[in-house]
């Protein structure tokens, strides 16, 4: 499903039965009376708007309509679905992730190329690095250091990817998530 309205209903605006799976994206979830979202099975729900800024709420970090169960909601729109520039994928992995050895990526498409950065910034809300960039997509590795290269502490750092199209200078909807720098998990090699 993708580029839809899914408000004001007086249950659940999604429900996922267990053994099932479905994906939603560039979409506005909003106003449901019981959650967003409720999935037994898995729900891919990445690059959506919950009504609020801050993400979902539920299982979710932020003041939006409430998800539960299997939902992977990371990252979320950080405003409502601005089109058609836009995201078709983003999304950071590793995370969480070790320090010493250790590094995540953050990846992104755009439907079209565009200048975007990532901003990283701490618990508190200051921008410890950022990325910048051109194109219509990125692989950016992150070592868990800030702008000057030192390491950070363990923690939950928040990203935001930004993009605004080359072609007509349309931002598109920023995508925002969570990332945890723990130093305590083992490295792979």
């Amino acid at each position: 499903v993708k580029h839809s309205t899914i408000r004001q209903s007086s249950g659940n605006g999604i429900v996922v039965a267990s053994n099932s799976s479905a994906t939603i994206l560039q979409s506005e979830i909003t106003g449901n009376a019981l959650s967003g979202a409720n999935s037994a099975g898995t729900l891919i729900a990445r690059l959506n708007w919950w009504g609020d800024a801050s993400g979902p709420s539920g299982i979710g970090p932020g003041s939006g309509s409430a998800i539960s169960g299997n939902v992977l909601f990371e990252p979320w729109l950080g405003q409502p679905v601005s089109g058609p520039f836009e995201w078709t994928m983003a999304l950071d992995s590793p995370d969480p992730f070790p320090q010493s050895g250790g590094r995540t990526a953050f990846f992104g498409t755009l439907v079209e190329p565009g200048n975007w950065t990532i901003t990283l910034k701490d618990f508190a809300g200051p921008i410890v690095k950022t990325f910048t960039g051109s194109g219509s997509s990125f692989a950016q590795d992150w070592v868990g250091d800030n702008a000057s290269g030192t390491p950070l502490p363990n923690g939950s750092y928040t990203y935001q990817l930004s993009a605004t199209s080359l072609g007509a200078g349309q931002a598109a909807s920023p995508a925002i998530g969570r990332v945890t720098l723990n130093s305590n998990l083992p490295v792979a090699n």
